[in-house]
């Protein structure tokens, strides 16, 4: 399976996200300005954001606060590939407060 990211930088992850998953994240999760305007920035035809680790690890736990749970199962099930997209880029020490 191929690697949805890619290091660009040593500070940088690069998180394979199409403007579709950006305009269900953003349509469906709740989640801190910064965030939403990082995805609102990037170019339609961009298909990878570029984080910070600690910003990917911020984005990874809006994907499990309350209420950004859809009682749909399609809407969930993409929700849930983008959020194990992220998780694959983490550390696993990352996980931890």
């Amino acid at each position: 399976m191929p690697k949805t990211a890619r290091k660009r930088s040593s500070s940088k992850v690069a998180l394979r996200l199409t403007q579709q998953d950006r305009e269900l994240v953003l349509g469906f999760l709740i989640m801190d300005q910064y965030l939403e305007d990082m995805l609102k920035r990037t170019p339609s035809g961009q298909k990878e954001v570029f984080f910070a680790l600690e910003e990917l690890r911020d984005f990874f736990g809006w994907f499990n606060a309350p209420g950004n749970q859809s009682k749909d199962e399609g809407v969930q099930r993409r929700l849930d590939l983008i959020c194990e997209r992220i998780a694959q880029q983490l550390p696993d020490d990352m996980y931890e407060d």
